[in-house]
């Protein structure tokens, strides 16, 4: 049985939650990721994913907001346009219940938090789980 402490992503990209939308969507895009962990005073308040800033990023909302409309979106905290329904695990849960919990929530990741301070410890994205499905198969094809 494989935990999340063997795949997560220990130092994720984090966020804090009065950062503007448009800080976030250059994180997205300099460290090519697709989801950033929203906190305050160090504990997890919410999580934002690309799909959250498609308004923000796609071009075609150009035709049916004014530029000042857009620049007062980019402007805006990130907390305003986070989900605070946060899908979690612990280090120690099993990388199944990850899975299945990011099929069942319809999100591309799981934050990894201690329970005790709702901390954030890293991050579980769907990649990092199927990075290591192939690599467990690559093993027992060995």
């Amino acid at each position: 049985m494989t935990r999340v402490r063997e795949i997560m992503s220990r130092r994720p990209i984090v966020a804090a939650a009065d950062t503007p939308a448009r800080d976030v969507v250059d994180m997205l895009y300099e460290h090519d990721i697709r989801h950033v962990p929203v906190v305050r005073d160090g504990s997890v308040v919410g999580v934002v994913s690309d799909r959250d800033l498609r308004n923000l990023i796609d071009p075609r909302d150009v035709g049916t907001v004014s530029v000042e409309g857009l620049l007062e979106i980019q402007r805006r905290p990130i907390s305003e346009m986070m989900s605070s329904d946060v899908v979690s695990v612990t280090q120690d849960s099993d990388i199944t219940k990850a899975a299945e919990l990011m099929v069942d929530h319809g999100v591309g990741s799981v934050l990894v938090i201690d329970s005790r301070t709702n901390h954030l410890e890293g991050i579980v994205s769907y990649t990092d789980i199927l990075k290591h499905l192939f690599e467990f198969r690559a093993d027992r094809d060995s």
